[in-house]
């Protein structure tokens, strides 16, 4: 065999051997953390998401500052609605969605950037593979998103962009699909 055709058999099997964007699943639940230090926002609540139909529900601790706050808040992108209930005083508050969803999923022009093992290595039940993919957003942003491997639910989203600055989420204690499905019915506070 000579030097250059082996040269690029090694190459071929190199590249071969980087991970491709995985398929998130369109549907799950599960806890977020978000924060955001430049605000001083954090985030800390249940989360609903459906990518299928563009929706997502988060019922959450804020803590803006000094003070906590508890919102039960509803983005319906395909009719372009948010319905925010304030759960200390039961107001609702509805709004017009502005910004597209941005799905919590590895895009399809993600470029991978590394994979890790975290927890016990070697124990099956103790570690869980992370890859991480990178990239540009529309609207101007970059993101790096970490996802389980082989079934690529988020772990974590770093995203920044200048309309936003950084903000960080976790992901934790996710399952795949949406137990009740009622959970994207709007809030009663917020009925006409």
């Amino acid at each position: 065999m000579t030097p250059l055709l082996l040269l690029c058999l090694c190459v071929t099997v190199a590249l071969a051997q980087v991970p491709t964007p995985c398929m998130t699943p369109a549907q799950w639940q599960g806890r977020v953390f978000t924060v955001d230090r430049e605000k001083m926002f954090g985030r800390y609540g249940m989360a609903f998401y459906d990518a299928t139909n563009t929706r997502v529900r988060i019922v959450e601790e804020v803590k803006e500052g000094s003070s906590d706050n508890f919102y039960d808040k509803l983005d319906l992108f395909n009719i372009q609605r948010r319905y925010v209930v304030n759960l200390k005083t039961r107001v609702c508050n509805t709004t017009s969605l502005t910004r597209p969803f941005r799905p919590f999923a590895v895009p399809f022009d993600a470029r991978f950037e590394t994979q890790a093992n975290l927890g016990v290595i070697g124990n099956q039940q103790e570690e869980v593979t992370v890859q991480n993919f990178s990239g540009n957003t529309t609207d101007g942003g970059r993101y790096l998103i970490g996802v389980s491997s082989p079934d690529c639910l988020p772990i974590y989203d770093f995203y920044n962009s200048n309309a936003t600055g950084f903000v960080r989420t976790n992901f934790f204690d996710l399952t795949m699909g949406i137990v009740d499905p009622s959970i994207f019915i709007p809030p009663r506070e917020c009925s006409p």
